[in-house]
């Protein structure tokens, strides 16, 4: 029902449920969303002589990135869908991949049919593993009337990410028994803390240190 809340592991449709749990029907239908992906077909929406081409679901935030994750916590993103296009659009979305979607729920309260402008709220939660350390990359597809819109989604856990501004400095010409100094820069864009030492490369062009 339109106005029933739907709270899933990996897709809004079915309960609960996975893809093996699904009906027949159910399975059918998702089959032939898919192949309707894959294919890149959509339903032409014409409006007062004027055909809409393009994402008619339009995300905000543009992406879903779980950004310095902690394995075995729950993270939440809420992320808004807004009808873009010309007149009104239906939806769904569809399950994410076997691999990935036992460590994700979206929450979805199904709009019936949404009118040109109108937004309809979806919150994504991320259950990762104590065991994963590895990013994991994917999309909730939205599927609409006219045709699939894709959002991406990304994750990647805590890491330290040490990062030099330049990997040379120069000190430019340099007069014998003259002192001159240069600086380099060294930031950890991580969220984990970093150790570091500074180690005697020698000259590079293989003479004697001085």
């Amino acid at each position: 029902a339109a106005g029933a809340m739907a709270a899933t592991r990996g897709t809004s449709l079915g309960g609960a449920r996975g893809l093996a749990d699904m009906t027949p029907l159910e399975q059918q239908l998702m089959a032939q969303a898919r192949e309707r992906i894959r294919q890149g077909r959509t339903g032409a929406q014409v409006v007062l002589g004027r055909e809409f081409k393009g994402a008619s679901m339009v995300p905000h935030p543009r992406t879903i990135n779980f950004r310095d994750f902690d394995p075995g916590q729950e993270h939440r993103i809420r992320l808004t869908l807004t009808n873009g296009s010309l007149s009104f659009v239906s939806l769904r979305l569809l399950p994410l991949p076997d691999d990935i979607t036992d460590m994700f729920e979206v929450k979805f309260k199904p709009p019936g049919r949404m009118s040109a402008g109108t937004s309809v709220p979806v919150t994504v939660i991320f259950r990762p593993p104590v065991s994963l350390n590895s990013d994991v990359t994917s999309e909730l597809v939205v599927d609409t009337s006219t045709g699939p819109c894709p959002v991406p989604l990304t994750c990647s856990p805590k890491r330290a990410l040490p990062v030099a501004e330049s990997p040379v400095v120069s000190l430019g010409p340099v007069v014998r028994g003259e002192v001159v100094s240069g600086t380099a820069t060294l930031r950890n864009e991580g969220a984990l803390p970093v150790r570091w030492q500074l180690l005697d490369a020698g000259p590079a062009d293989g003479g004697a240190a001085h």
